[in-house]
Parts: C-alpha cells; structure tokens; sequence
C-alpha cells in the first residue's frame, strides 16, 4: 500500500517523541489491517466462482450416477418352465387363443405366466402368430413380445399342436424393471384336455 508506506515514513522523521512514537504504532497498525484485509478478498471466490464450481461438482455427480447404472446392468441366463389351461379359438383364416399357467424359472422363481396370442394360417396345419406374455413372481414380473412364432399341428385333426418362436424381453417390474432381452419357447397344446406346456430359455439384461 503505497500510501500507508508515506504516512509511516513521514511519521517516522523528525517530529520523533513520545506522540510520534504512538503515531507510528496506529499508522502502522492501520496499514496492517488495511493490507490483510485486501488479501483476504483476493482469496476469496467470486460469486460466478461458486457457482461454476457447484455446477462441477453436480456433473461429476451425474457422470458417477450414470456410470454406476451402466455397471449395474448384466447379462443373466434366464430358463423357465410353465404348465397350465388353455383355450382358443378359430375363425376363417384366423386363430387366437389365451393360457394361464404356472411354474419355475432361473431368477424369478416360482411364478405364473399369463399370455394370449393371434395369428394367420399359413397353411391348413400351421398358424403364423404374434403375443404377448407376463411372468409374475414374488420377486418382480417380466413382460415379453412374441412375433412371427409358428404353431403346427400334424394333420388337420391332431389332438396336439406344438409351437415355437422367439420373444423380445421388453420390460418389468422390481428387480427386473427396465430389463431387456431375447428369449427362446416351445411348448405343446393339447386341443382335448386343454393342457398348454412351454419352456423358456435366453438371457436377460437388468
């Protein structure tokens, strides 16, 4: 502070005595405080400053969060096995037909599978279909969709229909919320007793 150094250096010629003495002391001690308290504001953060700095610190924050759900998410082996009642229907070129059933899969434990499905025949033996399917357990639900899965009899009167396909894993509930995933099923109808059986097998993505 070059005035301060002034006012001490003129307080410090010759006007000397008891008096000058305590001049010196306050001019000295005034200058102190003056210069301490301009090095205090240059440490200390603008407002844009901090700002800037809380706004870092969110993004970091994020970037961890959204790491971390990355990493979270892997790949399960996913196999499961249904029985239960059947029924459906047939209308000129067209079929569809709903199953309730229950069961056990990897993962999701006891459970049951509710589905329906619709399709086209392809020949007089054979529907070409599309459905949908939900596996509910204790631990969660999956949802699955079906397209292009075939359902074939051995002649126009057999007592059983086998089908097969593959189905897109396209959400859930609980621990399974937001999977993804592809899974494979066969299973067999039989048109007397109303008995649906299928199998599942694929991975899943949680």
């Amino acid at each position: 502070m070059p005035a301060c150094r002034d006012l001490v250096s003129r307080i410090d010629g010759p006007s000397g005595g008891r008096h000058g003495a305590d001049m010196q002391r306050f001019a000295r001690s005034r200058c102190s405080d003056a210069s301490g308290g301009i090095r205090s504001l240059a440490r200390r953060p603008s407002g844009r400053s901090r700002v800037w700095a809380a706004f870092a610190a969110l993004i970091a924050i994020l970037a961890f969060a959204s790491n971390s759900v990355a990493i979270a998410a892997r790949s399960h082996a996913f196999t499961a096995s249904y029985r239960g009642s059947g029924s459906g229907q047939v209308s000129g070129t067209t079929a569809s037909g709903r199953a309730t059933m229950t069961g056990r899969g990897r993962l999701i434990g006891a459970s049951t599978l509710s589905g329906s499905g619709h399709g086209v025949f392809t020949s007089q033996t054979c529907v070409l279909f599309s459905g949908s399917a939900v596996l509910k357990g204790a631990v969660g639900s999956i949802r699955l969709t079906a397209r292009n899965g075939n359902a074939c009899a051995v002649t126009a009167d057999a007592s059983s229909v086998s089908f097969s396909g593959r189905a897109m894993v396209t959400g859930g509930t609980r621990i399974f919320a937001g999977a993804r995933g592809s899974v494979s099923f066969s299973g067999a109808y039989t048109r007397q007793t109303g008995v649906v059986t299928i199998s599942l097998r694929g991975r899943i993505v949680y």
